[in-house]
């Protein structure tokens, strides 16, 4: 189960590095720095987890399952307040997608009737 999670893991880290990266490069800077914030703490906290997993008592038996499960508690929490922070430092970044959405339909809506 372990290998599937690290080779699962590998394939989320090449598509957020690789293409995604590419494709977040072609927006503004200040969502470019919030993609890689985002990027940076999914694959940082993930990739914990996955360790944590592999050294626990279930598979490698390094750590106790009380160490395991504290410790991917821990790091689970810092996963949820990472992104809960990264949203509430930056609503500019995330309002300025809604609006920029809010002026493509309403575009589409205007040539859809000719006017």
């Amino acid at each position: 189960m372990t290998v599937f999670s690290l080779l699962a893991y590998l394939g989320a880290v090449y598509l957020l590095f690789g293409p995604l990266t590419v494709i977040a490069g072609q927006v503004s800077g200040e969502r470019q720095l919030f993609y890689a914030k985002l990027r940076n703490l999914f694959v940082l906290c993930y990739g914990c987890l996955i360790l944590t997993s592999a050294a626990s008592e279930q598979a490698l038996a390094i750590v106790d399952t009380f160490v395991g499960q504290f410790a991917a508690g821990y790091i689970d929490l810092i996963l949820m307040y990472g992104i809960g922070l990264l949203v509430v430092s930056s609503p500019s970044i995330l309002a300025g997608e809604v609006e920029s959405q809010e002026t493509a339909s309403t575009k589409s809506t205007t040539s859809d009737r000719g006017d």
